[in-house]
């Protein structure tokens, strides 16, 4: 292995073999070229500027990627906090519309899609589309990475599957309405 080490790594590239990152890394050297003088910048080979060059165009993809992929995250938080809203002040169809707009912008498995699922997953017993719910409660109890997620979609779904008790009109508490605009 010590004598792959002395190789450029266009060439330790070229041997057909898994070589541990450990080794790539070590081989590649510094990723920073900014602090190269004009002077070794002249004495390299083409093949050791073409490197660089695709060093550097990896490394700005990559920060175009990243910032891209805050932009939608930021974007699903948003319309999660927004259905919140809507779900609060009882406008459970245009919480479902901004729940499931915000669910294609990130993975359902990861902590902020599973968040959205469960308020999805409520959303839909609140409009009515109680099989739904009860499937997405289920998907999200057998499938979700989160153990607390998985755990909170368990207890969500006894509650959604519980028989609901029939009450009269009579029976029901009568809260008056408090008339401030606070939430408005």
């Amino acid at each position: 292995m010590e004598q792959f080490l002395q190789l450029p790594l266009y060439q330790l590239r070229s041997v057909n073999m898994k070589i541990p990152k450990d080794l790539v890394a070590q081989a590649e050297g510094p990723q920073d070229y900014s602090n190269v003088s004009n002077q070794e910048k002249t004495s390299m080979s083409e093949e050791e500027r073409f490197a660089e060059e695709q060093a550097r165009r990896r490394q700005e993809e990559f920060v175009r990627q990243a910032v891209e992929e805050a932009r939608i995250k930021k974007e699903a938080e948003v319309l999660l906090q927004m259905s919140q809203r809507a779900y609060g002040r009882g406008v459970y169809d245009k919480s479902v519309e901004m729940l499931e707009a915000a669910l294609t912008k990130v993975p359902g498995n990861s902590n902020l899609g599973g968040e959205i699922q469960v308020w999805l997953a409520m959303a839909y017993d609140a409009v009515g589309r109680h099989a739904d719910c009860i499937a997405l409660y289920k998907r999200l109890e057998g499938t979700h990475p989160n153990n607390n997620l998985r755990k909170q979609a368990a207890d969500l779904r006894y509650i959604a599957e519980a028989p609901k008790l029939k009450i009269s009109r009579d029976e029901m508490v009568k809260v008056p309405l408090i008339e401030k605009d606070y939430d408005r």
